[in-house]
């Protein structure tokens, strides 16, 4: 399985570094290394993206401004030496921030991270490990989410209420849609146009109802089918 990776940034320094760092892992390739965001523009208009680093604060043209103007975006690593950008950043979705200057081992986190969410544009072979946290935007601060810690989730209104299996409560600005995206189907499943439960959690199900212990979550008509595949 190989990921194709853009690199925009007006950085020289910056593009050699993320040249090198893609070049030592062998699921990676370069498509292109671009100094601004009008010829990255080109490059994602012609040839298939998997993945996208692009800096942030650009002459001309932001990275942020490059992501938006994208009607399907490649999954995003930012990279930038200013980390107030951080909410920017989580507001278009990016995958992971790097603040520069970063190691290699900051970079293979990041890497990790777009691999367990991205399916690449073209895929012969056995699938990425999927991703172990998220990133979510909770009471104006970005909360690094662990999935192993999470009971299941809940729809309100422009918000996801996510409960956690020691008991806490988080109000995260997400839409259902977008986690469903982000989640690794093999963990979570989407149950109701409201629900996204964890499947070890289930305890036990009804044809309009599945258990969490002593939680109780209805199934929706249009998600039955998948659940029951889901567990078989």
């Amino acid at each position: 399985m190989t990921f194709r990776c853009l690199i925009v940034d007006d950085e020289p320094l910056a593009r050699d570094l993320l040249t090198q760092f893609i070049g030592q892992l062998p699921s990676l390739t370069l498509v292109a290394s671009c100094p601004d965001a009008l010829s990255g523009l080109t490059v994602l208009h012609t040839e298939p993206v998997d993945l996208l680093f692009t800096d942030i604060k650009m002459p001309q043209v932001s990275g942020i401004e490059l992501i938006r103007s994208l009607s399907k975006p490649p999954k995003v690593i930012l990279t930038t030496a200013f980390s107030d950008y951080a909410l920017d950043g989580f507001e278009v979705g990016a995958v992971d921030y790097l603040v520069k200057p970063f190691s290699f081992a900051r970079f293979l986190r990041a890497i990790d991270r777009a691999l367990g969410r991205a399916q690449p544009a073209e895929s012969t072979s056995q699938p990425v490990a999927a991703a172990t946290f998220l990133f979510l935007k909770v009471d104006k601060k970005i909360v690094k989410v662990m999935l192993a810690d999470v009971r299941y989730w809940q729809a309100y209104g422009n918000y996801v209420k996510v409960f956690l299996r020691d008991g806490r409560l988080l109000l995260a600005t997400e839409t259902m849609t977008h986690l469903e995206t982000l989640l690794p189907a093999d963990q979570f499943i989407r149950v109701h146009k409201s629900y996204i439960v964890t499947l070890s959690e289930v305890t036990e199900y009804q044809p309009t109802m599945v258990c969490l212990g002593t939680v109780s979550v209805p199934i929706g008509d249009r998600y039955r089918r998948q659940f029951l595949d889901a567990v078989g």
